[in-house]
């Protein structure tokens, strides 16, 4: 009974991490994305990487990670927003962003970006920074 038992244990278990993934793909700026699901198929980690045009005339190249938890999350959705600081050099940017997405199909995500960033030096600010809504897409 036992070798059973422990077969229908395994059998099981091959479903739930058949379903944990990597997605990768690319943004509307051709850069690259990541999309990352648990066992359970839920996305834990979304990395996307972008280009934003500046104030003063640069331009910010960069990426964001969004971690689980989300605001919003199931196995076919994902929602985040929020903001956070980080140094470039001698200057600092503060970020204000946001990403939603969807499963199109068991191998394929889509979804969207969008960013807004100040610069500051010293204190100062000396730029800002924004992405236009930038499309993305990502397969397994």
């Amino acid at each position: 009974m036992k070798p059973l038992a422990l077969s229908l244990a395994l059998v099981l278990a091959v479903p739930a991490v058949a379903d944990a993934a990597v997605f990768r793909g690319e943004t509307s700026q051709g850069r690259g994305v990541v999309l990352k699901t648990t066992e359970h198929g839920r996305p834990y980690r979304v990395k996307v990487s972008f280009r934003a045009p500046c104030s003063d005339h640069k331009r910010l190249k960069a990426g964001t990670f969004f971690r689980s938890p989300f605001d919003h999350r199931t196995r076919t959705r994902v929602r985040d927003e929020g903001n956070y600081t980080f140094p470039l050099g001698d200057e600092r940017i503060h970020a204000e962003v946001s990403m939603r997405a969807h499963r199109v199909s068991p191998t394929e995500w889509r979804g969207r970006y969008k960013g807004d960033f100040v610069v500051r030096k010293n204190g100062d600010k000396v730029a800002t920074c924004q992405t236009p809504l930038v499309h993305w897409h990502a397969t397994r």
